[in-house]
């Protein structure tokens, strides 16, 4: 199971110039915590995240660590596919053996506040499904230069039956997000069984939050109050994180805790069979997150 670090381009109580240093700090700290990708995730309208643009993020981790580079992911159903491919194909061509691929519809602040007027919270999926069917036919093709690597890694981020369809169909791997319920991912690799031409299962990438430290009632406090912040943060600018956010979290399901539950924990996701595991900060500070990666790396 190969471990990862998603990167969000958090900048809740800090400038975009100093979140910028912090972020390629934390990407150094992840390889020197042995660690082997970076996941880069994109978000629009979210007035708590600068990572609208995940290749220009990608290429300056590419030039500062020598970690995988992953996509969590690249949202298609909001972009032109020609020009989308062609950032992918120069980053392949710039970081040979290097990338990974993830694909999603968007969340909720991509769907509502989006300035394309044909996407809707109805219609997103179907969106996605439809560019990315445009993106699988566009691998190797002389078209996009440089061309799209079929070695490559791809993912699809979804719960719906259409979208696991598509990747098994395709070989594609499957990702699950970091809120998502444990539950469902039995029921979503059955479902790519069914599809796949050879009946195999999907290759995995699950991300659960993360925040580690030797108090675990100290740990679960701190996770409770960041959502909060978060949350507070985001109304002050007329945003909302949703019902799902917050409430819902399942402490148990996600690598919240002390060194030796985050491990054990790690161990059960890898008997489920995850192949690509990555941990998504809990906490908005950057020196938080990397405290946590040391101490992990030290037990």
């Amino acid at each position: 199971m190969e471990l990862g670090l998603t990167l969000v381009g958090d900048a809740t109580d800090t400038t975009p110039a100093e979140a910028s240093a912090a972020f390629l700090e934390l990407c150094r700290t992840a390889e020197q915590s042995g660690l082997q990708t970076l996941w880069f995730t994109e978000h629009h309208h979210n007035p708590t995240r600068m990572s609208s643009t995940i290749p220009v993020l990608m290429a300056a981790a590419g030039a500062q660590t020598s970690l995988n580079l992953g996509a969590a992911t690249l949202l298609p159903g909001l972009h032109d596919t020609t020009r989308m491919a062609e950032s992918m194909g120069t980053l392949e061509s710039l970081y040979p053996g290097r990338l990974l691929w993830g694909f999603g519809k968007g969340g909720r602040s991509e769907i509502l506040y989006t300035h394309l007027e044909h996407i809707t919270p109805e219609n997103a999926r179907e969106e996605m499904m439809r560019n990315l069917r445009s993106l699988l036919a566009l691998r190797g093709s002389e078209e996009v230069m440089p061309p799209l690597s079929h070695d490559t890694p791809w993912f699809v981020a979804t719960r719906d039956t259409a979208a696991v369809q598509l990747a098994a169909e395709n070989g594609l791997g499957v990702m699950f997000g970091h809120k998502w319920p444990l539950e469902e991912l039995v029921g979503i690799v059955s479902t790519y069984r069914s599809a796949h031409p050879e009946g195999r299962a999907p290759a995995i990438m699950l991300s659960r939050y993360f925040l580690c430290d030797s108090d675990g009632e100290q740990v679960q406090r701190r996770m409770t109050e960041e959502v909060g912040k978060r949350r507070e943060h985001m109304r002050r600018r007329g945003r909302s994180l949703g019902e799902a956010s917050g409430e819902g979290i399942r402490f148990r399901e996600s690598l919240v805790g002390t060194p030796q539950e985050c491990r054990e924990r790690m161990a059960y996701f890898r008997a489920m069979g995850v192949t690509h595991l990555s941990l998504r900060p809990v906490s908005t500070c950057h020196e938080d997150t990397a405290a946590s990666l040391v101490m992990l790396a030290q037990r």
